[in-house]
């Protein structure tokens, strides 16, 4: 819960602030840039994701398991 309150906080205001600074001829360089942000965002969020589950979830279950 805490993670989605961080990613809220982070991704909300994104949006809005590339409308407000951003004109019409730059709309395709805001829409690309802010793509490139939810790619890197989620590359990251995958990454740590992973590393989450395997240290915290995978340990107690293999403890379990042998």
């Amino acid at each position: 819960f805490n993670l989605w309150s961080q990613l809220l906080r982070l991704t909300h205001p994104m949006p809005s602030t590339l409308r407000k600074s951003g004109k019409m001829s730059k709309a395709s360089q805001n829409r690309k840039t802010l793509l490139d942000k939810v790619v890197y965002f989620f590359t990251w969020l995958s990454i740590n994701y992973s590393v989450h589950i395997n240290t915290y979830m995978m340990d107690p279950w293999e403890r379990r398991i042998f």
